[in-house]
């Protein structure tokens, strides 16, 4: 069992620098977007969203007029940490179903299934997984905080900047639940691996229902902004936690051998 986690914690680190690559680039190139658009060009936003951003400004900063500065603060206090935790999932779920739908092929599992067995298979899978999660949202957590804490400060909206530290925090379970959901579906429905959606290589259709426990969140703040965003973050991170600790559970009885060998 030892031996079979060092083997996985290996992959991650030959595999960390690409995870990274990935999850920055998007992070970045969706943040200055975000951040401009919401500085000089909100009427470029969805009805939606923009609908959202003013109501949370007339909320959470209690003004009456909201001026293109009060939808950049909350851009910048709300919207980005939940985009940062969605971009998280979608770069770990994309990864991690590219590198497992490959050893599948390549005949990996076979190999490990000689020399250990199968819930020792899926629990280096499932740490492999988890540490995939963090190495993604880690570094996406601290560039988010470093783009909004600095802008945030300049806007003079100091009482704002509990938002995004607390947000970005709670929502670590929910990539987390993103990662061993994206696990699970990929080992019970490898079919699914083949249907290719988008424009990555890497992204299919298990890559989209992995960003679920992310992405419902992100909507709900959008479609029902009177909801304090701290509060969807809080009961998000207990709902994770617990549907985390089911997964965990069951996994291991779940998937059997069959899921872990090709037919191909």
């Amino acid at each position: 069992m030892r031996s079979l986690a060092k083997a996985y914690l290996l992959r991650v680190k030959s595999h960390a620098r690409s995870l990274l690559t990935l999850a920055i680039a998007l992070d970045v190139a969706i943040t200055v977007l975000m951040v401009v658009t919401g500085l000089f060009l909100p009427q470029i936003f969805t009805p939606i969203t923009r609908h959202a951003l003013i109501v949370l400004a007339e909320k959470i900063l209690q003004v009456h007029e909201v001026t293109n500065r009060a939808i950049e603060a909350i851009v910048l206090a709300v919207m980005i940490p939940y985009l940062s935790a969605l971009i998280a999932a979608y770069a770990v779920t994309a990864h991690l179903l590219s590198i497992i739908v490959r050893d599948r092929l390549n005949g990996v599992f076979e190999i490990l299934l000689s020399i250990s067995d199968r819930r020792s298979i899926v629990t280096g899978l499932t740490v492999f997984s988890i540490i995939a999660a963090l190495i993604s949202y880690i570094p996406l957590l601290t560039i988010s905080l470093l783009v909004t804490i600095p802008m945030l400060l300049m806007f003079n909206m100091v009482s704002l900047l509990y938002y995004p530290v607390h947000i970005l925090l709670l929502l670590i379970p929910a990539v987390i639940f993103s990662s061993i959901l994206s696990l699970m579906l990929c080992l019970l429905a490898p079919k699914l691996t083949r249907l290719r959606v988008g424009l990555l290589p890497i992204q299919n259709a298990l890559s989209i229902v992995g960003t679920v426990p992310a992405a419902i969140p992100f909507l709900i703040i959008n479609i029902v902004p009177t909801l304090d965003p701290l509060t969807v973050a809080l009961y998000t991170c207990a709902a994770c936690i617990i549907a985390v600790s089911v997964l965990l559970l069951i996994m291991p009885y779940i998937i059997k051998e069959t899921e872990l060998i090709t037919t191909e």
